[in-house]
């Protein structure tokens, strides 16, 4: 869906630093989803985590990255999994935030050209930007 927001999350630190986002994405009724990449995933810990901070269950919850052994193989696998994601959804934006390995893989797999002009860290920072100043769109 093109205005459909894409939310990243794929460690804990990471999860609550959207959940005021993704609550706002909600409460403006705005269509979005949220992938969390497995970077950091106990199931126990996750459920728990995301039912304190009232988030709903990802809808998609990426295999395998949490079992690398290796920056280079969990980056990948993330990478993979988002891009088949995007593929399959094509989100007008994606939202990362931090530094963490999730949000270098999702926008890495943001930045191919499936995605049109290869600008999706531009799209990302102008939305974003706009998001801050007006609000989210209805």
């Amino acid at each position: 869906m093109p205005n459909e927001i894409c939310v990243i999350v794929g460690t804990r630190p990471g999860i609550i630093m959207m959940a005021p986002i993704i609550h706002a994405l909600q409460a403006a009724d705005h269509p979005h989803y949220v992938i969390h990449t497995g970077q950091h995933y106990s199931p126990e810990m996750d459920v728990e985590l995301f039912e304190d901070l009232g988030l709903t269950v990802p809808v998609y919850h990426l295999k395998g990255a949490a079992e690398a052994q290796t920056h280079a193989t969990k980056t990948a696998r993330m990478m993979e999994g988002c891009e088949a994601a995007f593929l399959e959804r094509r989100p007008g934006v994606v939202l990362v935030n931090g530094d963490a390995n999730s949000n270098v893989a999702a926008a890495l797999a943001d930045w191919t050209p499936v995605f049109g002009d290869g600008r999706a860290a531009e799209r990302i920072v102008a939305h974003c930007a706009l998001l801050l100043e007006e609000g989210i769109p209805s």
